[in-house]
């Protein structure tokens, strides 16, 4: 069988270099990859109150309170107002104590 370098025998160091360019391929290629930094930053905190929620530490009136002001941060996001989108977000998790 010949391998990707051409050799029939390819070792792992004639290899590393092709798999390391298909690897960051697919990662370019994957839907988080897309993700701006504040659509990272929006469902890392979204995945953080969630789980307070569900343990205890934030309860359900401010939970619900948060959800809506976070939706709100998340359109503005993806209609591509990344600093604004950014800075209120800074803004919500400093107002729940979460900076």
């Amino acid at each position: 069988m010949i391998g990707l370098g051409g050799s029939p025998n390819p070792d792992a160091n004639t290899m590393t270099p092709i798999v390391a360019l298909l690897i960051a391929m697919v990662v370019m290629a994957s839907p988080a990859a897309a993700q701006s930094g504040c659509a990272a930053s929006i469902a890392k905190f979204r995945t953080e109150i969630e789980r307070d929620m569900h343990v205890g530490d934030l309860n359900k009136p401010v939970y619900g309170r948060i959800v809506p002001q976070l939706d709100r941060i998340s359109q503005q996001c993806r209609a591509g107002q990344d600093a604004q989108a950014s800075s209120a977000l800074d803004a919500l998790k400093r107002r729940y104590g979460y900076h």
